[in-house]
């Protein structure tokens, strides 16, 4: 982490630490395995994450009680979700967005005294820094004064849940369970479930039961380094890093070949950028231990000279400004709509430049195997690749097949992402084809391309 990073997180957990000290001891968990209910979460940690977990909760009408170490930061947090739930009013009750507003907030308590916090929940979530020992901490005094029944969960993106739970009684370990949910909250739908090494089955029912209250789409993951998501992500990030170091590519080529050969959203340098690069550094200097204990090959999580350098001159990504992409392309930390139609037309320009011969090679391929009976009938045979590629970044209606050739391929069904490269998308959805046949027999057609297909 950057050294002002290092000063904020050290202050808060110092904070956070005498917070909890002042908890009483009285209670200590014991486990109960028949169905359980979950109908009042407490969330401790107000920030971006915290408050959204609070936003969701509240939303499905969970009672919820958000804490944090002072009320300033109790009020930052509220103020964000008030701001995100009107958002959201605006679009479920447009006629009553300060009712749908209230409605919400009414469900949420907030209190600075932990004791107070958890006497009632069901549930209590930790939402706190990624710092193995502020967890463990906090978990050991809540354990002490909330009821023997609470489930214990942490959000952890990257700590193993395991090692957070161990030095919990035996008792509430088995009531102890990774819940991550993704950033922001409110938006993303997916949550992890994680089974800690001492999880009752129970436990994990009423964590998938209560994903699915609160409109999440929830999967089982291994209580692995980054578990499902983070484990994929985090070596994907480092490799394009290494890919740009190496030379192998530029920024911009490597994430318009992801988004248009793999059918991902976004390319991983946009993505370091969104996250912030301080934190995909931060979160592989920690799997390196992992990995020091062989839960997760090395090479995997081998440093990246690249980002530790830009990580050391504060280009952090949008909330810096400046990080693979400068502050022209943020806008201040945002993509403004002049900029995402600038980016948008740079987008096709490369995409015609770099992709369109590879593309025409393709499409002409498929022709040639599917046969000429076929040309020109509209039956839907072309690679889910090569629809995706001529399907972005005009999203609807018409999309240039070869440039310069007034050849069409029109979109019908096409799905949003594609992630199956070259693969025959002749199973009802695809593109429909106009006015090929002739184009492709000219003598423009390239010969590798009349060659591959048997045209001499």
């Amino acid at each position: 982490m950057p050294s002002n990073a290092k000063t904020t997180a050290a202050a808060r957990l110092s904070t956070v630490a005498g917070h909890i000290s002042a908890a009483p001891a009285t209670g200590g968990g014991s486990s109960s395995s028949a169905a359980r209910q979950i109908n009042h979460i407490t969330v401790f940690g107000a920030g971006l994450m915290g408050g959204g977990i609070a936003q969701v909760a509240a939303q499905a009408g969970l009672k919820v009680t958000l804490t944090d170490v002072n009320e300033a930061a109790l009020k930052r947090g509220v103020d964000a979700i008030a701001a995100s739930v009107a958002r959201v009013g605006k679009k479920k009750s447009p006629d009553n967005v300060e009712g749908f507003v209230q409605k919400v907030l009414g469900n949420i308590k907030t209190t600075v005294d932990p004791t107070e916090a958890v006497k009632d929940a069901d549930l209590v979530v930790e939402a706190v820094i990624e710092n193995l020992k502020l967890k463990q901490d906090l978990f050991a005094k809540l354990d002490k004064v909330a009821k023997p029944s609470a489930i214990f969960a942490t959000n952890t993106s990257s700590l193993l849940v395991g090692d957070v739970g161990a030095t919990l009684p035996e008792a509430r370990q088995k009531l102890f369970a990774g819940l991550h949910f993704f950033s922001p909250v409110p938006v993303m739908k997916l949550v992890e479930v994680i089974r800690g090494p001492k999880t009752e089955d129970s436990v994990i029912d009423a964590l998938l039961t209560l994903s699915k209250r609160i409109g999440k789409v929830a999967v089982r993951a291994p209580d692995k380094p980054g578990f499902i998501v983070n484990r994929l992500l985090i070596p994907y990030k480092l490799e394009a890093a290494r890919m740009l170091e190496r030379g192998d590519a530029t920024v911009e080529d490597i994430d318009i070949a992801m988004k248009l050969g793999a059918g991902y959203p976004m390319g991983p340098f946009e993505l370091f950028d969104m996250v912030g690069l301080d934190i995909t550094k931060f979160v592989s200097e920690g799997w390196r231990e992992y990995a020091e204990r062989g839960l997760i090959p090395k090479d995997l999580v081998a440093p990246s000279p690249l980002i530790e350098k830009m990580v050391a001159d504060g280009k952090l990504g949008r909330k810096a400004g400046k990080g693979f992409y400068d502050v022209s392309v943020y806008g201040g930390g945002k993509l403004t709509r002049s900029t995402r139609r600038e980016r948008s037309r740079r987008c096709e320009v490369a995409v015609k430049s770099q992709f369109v011969h590879a593309v025409q090679l393709h499409v002409m391929y498929c022709l040639g195997q599917v046969g000429p009976s076929l040309w020109g009938s509209g039956r839907r045979c072309f690679p889910q690749a090569v629809e995706q590629a001529l399907r972005s970044p005009r999203r609807r209606g018409w999309a240039e097949a070869v440039e310069g050739r007034g050849e069409r391929v029109q979109c019908v069904n096409a799905p949003r992402h594609v992630g199956v490269p070259l693969t025959m998308a002749d199973r009802g959805r695809g593109l429909r084809t106009t006015r090929l046949r002739s184009r492709f027999t000219t003598r423009r057609a390239s010969s590798t391309a009349r060659a591959a297909i048997g045209w001499r």
